[in-house]
Parts: structure tokens; sequence; C-alpha cells
């Protein structure tokens, strides 16, 4: 019968590896495109017409951008 590694029972031979995270390149994506803000302000009056914003939502979005 195969001997098992569990958390439980720890390690009797070497411990596993632990790579670190911060050895990882940070990714920037140079593709990204400017958002229009008359654009986004044009989605966010029609949403809101439409009813798939509520003025709730709205006083959140208006928070959360004066945040910035």
């Amino acid at each position: 019968m195969s001997h098992l590694k569990t958390l439980a029972g720890g390690y009797k031979e070497n411990s596993p590896r632990v790579r670190s995270e911060h050895s990882k390149k940070p990714f920037v994506d140079t593709s990204i495109k400017m958002i229009n803000a008359q654009e986004l302000a044009n989605n966010i009056k029609l949403w809101a017409s439409e009813g798939r914003l509520s003025s709730e939502d709205i006083q959140l979005i208006i928070s959360e951008l004066q945040k910035l």
C-alpha cells in the first residue's frame, strides 16, 4: 500500500517547494483603448431611462467617481 502525504499527516521527507508570487513580472496591456467619457455618460443616461439603473445605483457610481 502506498504512503500518502497529507496535510494532516505531515511530510516525512522534504517539504514541497514554495514559489514566490513576487517573481512574476506584471502584465501591461499596451493595447488598452481609452474610454470616451461622453459616451459613458450617455450610456448611463440611457440605462437610467430604461430602468436598468436605479437612483441608488447612480448615487453609488457618483460616490465611487468622487473617490478618484
